[in-house]
């Protein structure tokens, strides 16, 4: 099957000539060979007559239309601009819709066009042409004579003013091809600004007249890299211009419908072809009809073909295609590969065109092809023979790539995207991966191995393989092949020379020639540095380390199996990396042999080398920086754990931080067990270091010199020795103080020795340890200054200076060594003027040291001492047994025991200092700064603040009696009174309080007093009746039916125990006193006799008893009136006499009320006639009594009956009369 009968082949062997449009056949078949796309007939030809359509009153522009070379743009641009000229070539287009849209412009236009390649300014070019056009047009104008300081746009104004004068119903199109070439050739900033600013100019007026600008160009003007440095004119006239960009897909279409147009039985062969191989190559099988439409032609060759940058004579793609399906109309299609044209084919065309081989580019690349294809041809042989084909395929395509950038980017392709664009065929690949990874990459590689990477290699970023334009040597190749031929050992030792590098490992190494490095570490808990080392490898070295340091920090190799073995170590941390990538172990290989290169190599490649080098050196860190913390295991005593999960690691950290501080938390407890008493200065505010320990250090020894002038970092350091107490120096609580002491004790009075008190630990390095503690000399030292500070002992310096008490500023002369290379140390010698001057400063707040010979100086020691032994004594007395204030205990008796025995001390120590009255006496005190502070300043420190506290405890007396009081009165709120017996309860550590505290405790028991009387204000409010209220409960009291109740309220024969109950109630309701106010409260807490814990509860609503009174009163009335109906009453009424028979009479029968008048007088007459009835009274009690227990129903009936009989045994049943009595 030959290809002419797959496609109906109309070629197109010429590029559109603006010049022959002038002939007549020539423009007939431009306009009928035009082909649409979709885009141009929906959108781009649509947009070219919107802005050509002048009669619209809409904004318009001049046109710029984009494409490169053979993409039709000359086509396009003669098409529109001959229908412009002349509407009867409109029915030639074949296309309907562009048909229609080009008739609104049809014969509107007389047209000039032109190809500009002049090396004339534009503006010049321009005027010419259309002078040109004017004097055809019988216009009698001359924009080149135009000679005024017009701008350019009323230049073309004023043409146009004459244009249509002559045609006032044309415009005037002017049609300009090859702008970008023009202007790249006038790529200067003056000669560029003046041709934009024509290009402007023109643009401007296709809005304001009836003249329209068109122009073409191979891409847009602003996106071109040379006229950047214009972009702000570039952005001017891009405003004047609607922007038209034919596209890959419209030459796609052009060449489907021209040059490979096919009917539907042409098409299902194709398919029936292709299908073949549709499980080869996935892009054809997901866009498999764009392949069967686009047969024989790839679809990426347009697109490849396009993007390539330089050339013109052979760009013309759709030119090129029809030379190519000329040749191979008549050649037969291959059944065994799909047959298609790619673009590695167009190298051959480029090849072949001596235009192209001209251009310095084109002629570099086929240079390096000449060599690429002739190392093909010798290497590929025997069994790579099968590969050759493919290989030359391969080279050409990256050849055609290389050429679509500059060339010193090195544009290339990936193994992939070269499998989808030469679609290769080979029997042993089954798909497209068996084609990339068994056919494609190995016979690229096979290239790269063939030229040994100096002319074609693959870029290790991105994967693209890739024509070396530079040939000649391949330094990177190099760099690989010597990095392949590394041992293990070798590369592990670059890998350490990087990691020093990046963690960073800054100061000098230990020894040349050795990776090890030494390094300090934080003691966390002491708040100083370890030193230690840090080893690159295996610590095979260690033992011939000096010194011995407090910890080891190993990285082991990652190359060497055998030297990665080691043994666990006390005070060794192991770094494992092994787990890095094969990528980073690769990279960190290639940066070794570039570096190992580099030292070995001339002058001249040194500066290659080194390049590579640096690139190597990055891409390395860009991997460790992503890896390190995730693929390294910390390893301690056998016990490993990945970094990032260790305790003491933090992100944000610097890589040596995040070592340092994971270390420091692992070799915490071994620095404890390794030295327990080494002082732990908590009070620093950073660690004391090598790098900071001269200046704390010096701080410490000034303020051992002058304590007033005390400063953080020094106090700091005499806190951790145990020499700062209370705000002062102290060597009273310093074990290594106290060591000394002992040394001085056990010599008797005689010298201490250097070398009794300090160790050399490394003489090279002056390093000196005490003997007892092992703290550095230094802080020994330190410790042996704030003694002499003290007047405990005396230095000897290798000078046989000594500093003592009255020179201790010499502590801060001294040089280095003198902090290891003293001789002794001794007792002091004569006046102890540390503790002379420290009884000055306590009892007289003066030191008069330099005044021993005046007498006023022990007259007013020896007055001062006798006050303060005068105090104590009496103190002392106070306090013996305890002290107890406002019956809370204020002093144990153990504890007024203890004061009592340091006030005695300190009184008989006072008792003493009269005696010391001359300065032969004073060289008798034996005793020590910190015995004198203990007594005259500790001591009767105390001794002021408890005569001031028991001055300030008399201010609590008044309140602590009223809170005492109101406890007892608010006993029925349990939590008030919890809050004033606590308040109370913190008296008794009152003795504990400073000045705040007691303040803050005064006020708190005044809130306490203020909620009191809030609480009790209350109570006493909600305990008593407003006036109002007292004025209705006495009109109830002065109401008829009280006084009836109370005339009635002895008769035998009614029940008034409500009434009783009731004037109980209203017995309650009391007026409240307008005397008890929060203020009186707060004098008294008891006011008016109101105890809210007697008078608790709810008080009765006066009128709720103004309506039970009245059912007390119905109650009553109608216990008149049963008492008078009772059966057994009516024998006696013949008793009565006639005024006492009228009585009862009209009150049965409602003639006279219950009240005042009659109440008496009917209680008397109905007691006579009930003087036989036996009147009993059962209590409550009874009752209470009687049902003591749980009862049954009858056993309850059967008790109370027991009751009633034991009530009224030997009474007659029906004279009975019981009444409940409370």
């Amino acid at each position: 099957m030959k290809y002419r009968e797959l496609i109906q082949f109309n070629p197109i062997d010429e590029i559109i000539k603006f010049e022959k449009l002038e002939n007549e056949d020539y423009r007939t078949n431009v306009v009928k060979n035009f082909v649409c796309s979709e885009t141009f007939e929906s959108y781009t030809i649509p947009t070219i007559c919107k802005h050509l359509d002048f009669s619209r009153p809409v904004e318009t522009k001049g046109i710029q239309i984009v494409g490169n070379y053979g993409t039709g743009k000359s086509h396009l641009m003669s098409l529109f601009s001959i229908i412009a000229e002349d509407e009867k070539y409109l029915d030639l287009l074949q296309n309907e819709k562009a048909k229609d849209a080009l008739g609104k412009i049809a014969g509107k236009y007389l047209v000039h066009r032109f190809e500009i390649g002049s090396n004339k300014d534009l503006w010049t070019i321009v005027a010419w042409e259309i002078d040109k056009a004017l004097d055809e047009w019988g216009i009698d104008y001359s924009l080149s004579d135009d000679k005024t300081p017009d701008s350019y746009a009323t230049k073309i104004a004023k043409m146009m003013a004459k244009f249509e004068e002559k045609y006032p119903n044309k415009g005037f199109l002017l049609v300009i091809d090859e702008m970008l070439s023009f202007l790249k050739g006038h790529a200067t900033p003056a000669a560029l600004n003046t041709d934009l600013q024509v290009l402007q100019a023109l643009g401007h007026q296709s809005d304001r007249t009836h003249f329209r600008m068109v122009f073409g160009v191979q891409e847009l003007i602003y996106q071109s890299t040379e006229f950047q440095f214009e972009k702000d004119m570039l952005s001017h006239v891009s405003d004047r211009y609607e922007n038209l960009t034919i596209l890959k897909t419209d030459v796609q279409f052009i060449a489907q419908e021209r040059l490979l147009k096919k009917n539907e039985q042409q098409k299902s062969t194709i398919s029936d072809h292709l299908g073949k191989f549709r499980n080869l190559f996935p892009d054809m099988d997901n866009d498999f009809d764009t392949y069967v439409n686009l047969f024989p032609v790839h679809p990426s060759y347009f697109e490849n073909f396009q993007e390539i940058r330089i050339g013109k004579s052979q760009r013309e793609v759709l030119k090129v295609l029809s030379e190519k399906f000329a040749k191979m109309l008549d050649q037969d299609v291959p059944d065994e590969e799909p047959g298609i044209i790619s673009y590695d084919s167009y190298w051959d065309d480029m090849k072949r065109n001596t235009d192209l081989m001209a251009i310095p580019d084109v002629r570099r690349v086929s240079d390096i092809m000449t060599i690429v294809d002739q190392k093909i041809d010798n290497n590929f042989t025997g069994g790579r023979a099968s590969q050759k084909p493919l290989a030359h395929r391969i080279a050409n395509a990256l050849a055609v790539k290389i050429l679509q950038a500059d060339l010193a980017k090195t544009n290339g392709a990936t193994a992939e995207t070269l499998t989808r664009d030469l679609c290769p065929v080979d029997d042993m690949c089954e798909g497209y991966d068996d084609l990339v990874e068994l056919a494609v990459k190995p016979a690229a590689d096979n290239i790269v191995q063939a030229t040994i990477g100096e002319y074609l290699e693959r870029n290790d970023i991105n994967d693209e393989y890739h024509l070396r334009i530079e040939g000649g040597v391949n330094y990177e190749q190099k760099i690989k092949d010597y990095a392949s031929q590394m041992d293990d050992s070798t590369k592990d030792h670059y890998f350490f020379q990087f990691l020093a590098k990046v963690l960073p490992v800054e100061d000098e190494t230990y020894r040349n020639g050795f990776l090890i490095w030494p390094h300090h570490i934080v003691w966390k808990s002491r708040m100083c540095t370890r030193a230690g080392y840090i080893f690159m490898g295996n610590p095979a070295a260690k033992s011939t380390t000096h010194p011995r340091r407090h910890f080891y920090i190993y990285f082991m190799p990652i190359f060497d199996a055998a030297a990665m073995a080691h043994d666990n170590e006390e005070d060794g941390v192991f770094f494992l990396l092994n787990e890095l990538s094969d990528k980073f172990k690769e990279t960190v290989s290639y940066y070794g042999a570039a570096l190992q290169l580099e030292n070995g190599a001339d002058s001249a490649q040194k500066p290659k080398y080194e390049t590579f080098r640096k690139r190597f050196f990055k891409e390395c860190c860009e991997v460790f920086d992503r890896e390190f913390y995730d693929k390294t295991n910390v390893e301690y005593n056998g016990s490993a754990q990945p970094m990032r999960t260790m305790v003491g690691f933090g992100t944000g950290q610097a890589k040596i931080d995040a070592v340092s501080s994971i270390v420091s938390v692992i070799m915490e407890p071994h620095f404890d067990h390794e030295n327990p008493e080494y002082p732990s200065f908590s009070l620093l505010s950073q660690p004391l270091a090598d790098d900071n320990r001269k200046n704390i250090l010096s701080s410490a020894r000034s303020v051992i010199s002058k304590p007033q002038n005390a400063n953080s970092n020094g106090i700091a350091i005499l806190h951790g020795l145990g020499l700062w107490k209370d705000g002062r120096l102290s060597t009273s609580d310093s074990q290594y103080a106290r060591s000394i002491k002992a040394m001085l004790d056990a010599a008797g009075g005689k010298v201490v020795n250097r070398s009794e008190i300090l160790e050399a630990f490394y003489v090279e390095g002056n390093e000196f340890l005490s003997k007892d503690f092992h703290i550095e000399a230094d802080l020994e030292f330190i410790v042996l200054s704030a003694m002499a500070a003290q007047g405990e002992l005396e230095i000897v310096l290798n000078n046989s200076s000594r500093i003592n008490a009255s020179t201790i500023d010499m502590v801060t002369r001294l040089n280095d060594n003198d902090y290891y290379e003293f001789k002794s140390v001794c007792p002091p010698k004569g006046i102890n003027l540390a503790v002379v001057k420290e009884l000055m400063l306590a009892l007289i707040e003066e030191d008069r040291t330099n005044r021993l010979g005046e007498a006023s100086t022990y007259a007013d020691l020896a007055i001062a001492a006798r006050d303060i032994s005068k105090r104590a004594v009496k103190m002392a007395s106070e306090i013996r047994n305890g002290y107890t204030f406002a019956g809370a205990e204020i002093l144990s008796p153990s504890e007024g025991n203890s004061y009592y025995s340091r006030f005695t001390a300190l009184a008989g120590m006072c008792d003493q200092i009269p005696n010391y009255n001359n300065e032969a006496k004073l060289r008798n005190i034996t005793w020590t700064v910190d015995n004198v502070r203990s007594k005259l300043v500790d001591d009767k420190g105390k001794l002021d603040e408890f005569e001031k506290k028991f001055a300030d405890m008399e201010k609590f007396q008044a309140i602590i009696s009223y809170l005492k009081q109101a406890q007892q009165l608010a006993m029925c709120d349990k939590p008030l009174m919890m809050k004033l017996i606590q308040g109370m309860q913190k008296l008794s550590s009152i003795i504990d309080m400073n000045d705040t505290d007691r303040t803050a405790y005064l006020r708190e028991l005044e809130q306490i007093k203020g909620d009191y009387a809030d609480w009790y204000l209350a109570r006493y409010t909600a305990a008593h009746i407003t006036e109002m209220e007292n004025a209705t409960k006495l009109d109830i009291l002065s109401s008829k039916k009280y006084q009836v109740c109370e005339d009635v309220i002895n008769a035998n024969f009614l029940n008034m125990v409500m009434f009783t109950q009731w004037k109980n109630k209203i017995g309650q309701l009391k007026p409240a006193n307008s005397l008890v106010t929060r203020e009186n409260i707060l004098i008294s807490p008891f006011q008016d006799g109101f105890n809210p814990t007697v008078q608790s509860g709810l008080k009765p609503n006066v009128n709720a008893l103004k309506t039970e009174l009245d059912d007390i009163f119905a109650d009553i009335e109608q216990q008149f009136h049963d008492a008078l109906d009772d059966p057994s009453v009516d024998r006696n009424k013949q008793y009565l006499n006639e005024p006492e028979k009228v009585l009862i009479k009209q009150f049965s029968e409602g003639k006279i009320e219950l009240d005042h008048t009659y109440a008496r007088q009917l209680v008397e007459v109905i007691q006579k006639l009930n003087h036989s009835f036996e009147r009993v009274e059962i209590s409550f009690d009874e009752i209470v009594h009687s049902f003591s227990r749980p009862m049954t129903k009858q056993a309850a009936m059967d008790a109370f009956e027991q009751l009633i009989l034991s009530k009224t045994s030997g009474m007659r049943p029906e004279d009975v009369r019981i009444i409940i009595k409370q």
